[in-house]
């Protein structure tokens, strides 16, 4: 199982059973939280190569035997992507959805885009996106914005949420 897959399971599990774990934002920290699924969290391939999992109650892992303090690091975690060595981690979540820098259409030429909001009213809006030949019956586009207009699910730009841990890794390879 992938770490992001383990995270949307835990996270749509606990939107039913909301006394289980206390979640902001998509996020699970600390090590309450996260030593309950400990288990799960060593399936997952990104922490196959792991060789000890411990969790941080604070982003600051302390050293006490060379009275040396750590700030975790964050990491986005990609396909493939293994961690491997003594690993604290403080916390695992999922990023807002993530979009394209160009937003292009999704079907029959056509698409809507995110909420955008304005920089200086921030007022929200989408946009309609059509593509369409200027040569072409005028009819076609008022039927393709029928289209859009009528099932706008079908028509919307999908974003993209990735795993993000934060934790200190001491690797000693």
């Amino acid at each position: 199982m992938k770490l992001k897959e383990l995270i949307e399971q835990i996270l749509g599990d606990l939107q039913t059973e909301t006394n289980i774990i206390d979640v902001f934002n998509d996020t699970l920290t600390g090590e309450k939280k996260l030593s309950l699924i400990k288990d799960k969290l060593l399936e997952c391939e990104e922490f196959s190569e792991c060789e000890e999992l411990l969790f941080l109650d604070k982003p600051v892992y302390e050293d006490t035997i060379n009275d040396k303090k750590y700030l975790v690091e964050t990491f986005k975690v990609y396909d493939g992507h293994k961690i491997s060595g003594k690993v604290w981690l403080y916390s695992i979540m999922l990023t807002p959805k993530m979009y394209q820098n160009e937003f292009t259409t999704v079907k029959d030429g056509a698409g809507i885009t995110p909420i955008l909001y304005n920089p200086i009213t921030f007022n929200p809006m989408k946009k309609i996106m059509l593509e369409f030949n200027p040569q072409d019956n005028p009819n076609q586009l008022h039927d393709l914005m029928d289209k859009v207009i009528n099932n706008p699910s079908e028509y919307e730009i999908k974003g993209e949420r990735y795993a993000l841990i934060r934790c200190y890794i001491e690797n000693n390879k």
